[in-house]
């Protein structure tokens, strides 16, 4: 639920704490160092746009669901077909006298406390989070139909999020043009191996998640934790090789193969959607469900933040009394 700059700025101030971690702003990964078949480091430009290199005993690529590291390290995901891509679009936080639906739906106050909330109707599906100050959005639409519904105008797209979320025009005018309006190409995939000898992919550079559920960000964090918590003694001995790589795998094939189950499941749901047969008045029964049993929110709540198989940091990582133990 943490918008994703805050969160990112909280890791770098707890990293920048330890006397070993350097941060290196606007600096960008180009590809691989290599030594025979083992991965020694990167490449990259910094933020002036030179050349560098950074040798490393191990990469870990965490770039996300277009990783250049696992592109240049050969790496090919088995990818699986996806039956929507996603506009992406923010707009000012509406009054508060509008976070209840005119429609009389008692569930409208969702949008109050940050909390996320779904519309499905008209052959519409959208989500949106209250971020405060503005509405992070996000609208579905079906896979390769960005090009031709962009051909109707901005005010096409006021419209429909007004009318699912009974937004009046002042707070839909917030979207000036389609500029406006970011397409989020939905890919879905994994790797059969997520490493090679001196690299490891982790999150959505091994694992490249759905956004449905909201929930790719945790599974890397937790690869992150059982990463370091597998390697980091074989790191400090110097040691660590593709044996331990592929424990971290293993410790984290099956959270991951899971969700994106349910993942697949999900878009059987909501593919239905663009072609105007789901709406409020014909939910999946699952939805249903959780309308009428309102612990088995708390039930799934649980499931998608916390998962199957939880990543506790080890006990030298914590911070205890006010110090940080090294």
């Amino acid at each position: 639920m943490v918008p994703q700059w805050d969160f990112l700025d909280l890791l770098a101030g707890a990293a920048a704490e330890e006397p070993n971690f350097t941060l290196r702003m606007n600096t960008r990964v180009t590809g691989l160092r290599r030594n025979g078949d083992r991965v020694t480091g990167v490449r990259f430009l910094d933020e002036n746009g030179a050349p560098g290199e950074l040798g490393a005993s191990l990469t870990v690529a965490c770039d996300g669901r277009d990783s250049v590291v696992r592109q240049a390290a050969g790496l090919r995901q088995r990818e699986f077909e996806v039956p929507m891509d996603v506009w992406q679009v923010r707009v000012d936080a509406p009054p508060s006298s509008q976070l209840r639906s005119s429609r009389g739906d008692p569930h409208a106050d969702s949008l109050k406390g940050g909390r996320v909330f779904a519309h499905f109707g008209g052959g519409q599906v959208a989500v949106t989070m209250d971020r405060g100050t503005y509405f992070q959005t996000s609208y579905l639409i079906g896979k390769g139909r960005d090009a031709e519904l962009r051909a109707h105008g901005i005010q096409w797209l006021r419209d429909q999020l007004g009318a699912l979320f009974d937004w009046d025009d002042e707070v839909t005018g917030a979207i000036a043009s389609w500029d406006d309006v970011k397409l989020l190409e939905v890919t879905f995939g994994r790797l059969r191996r997520w490493y090679r000898d001196g690299l490891l992919c982790i999150g959505d550079a091994a694992h490249t998640m759905s956004p449905v559920g909201g929930v790719g960000v945790n599974l890397a964090l937790q690869d992150a934790v059982a990463a370091a918590r597998i390697l980091a003694e074989p790191l400090r001995r110097g040691t660590a090789g593709t044996a331990d790589l592929a424990r971290v795998q293993k410790r984290r094939q099956l959270p991951m193969t899971v969700v994106q189950r349910s993942q697949r499941a999900e878009h059987t749901m909501i593919s239905s959607a663009p072609a105007g047969t789901l709406d409020g008045d014909r939910l999946p029964v699952p939805v249903r469900l959780l309308r009428r049993v309102p612990p088995l929110r708390t039930v799934t709540g649980y499931l998608g933040g916390i998962g199957i198989r939880p990543e506790r940091a080890p006990a030298f990582a914590r911070v205890s009394s006010g110090a940080r133990s090294h």
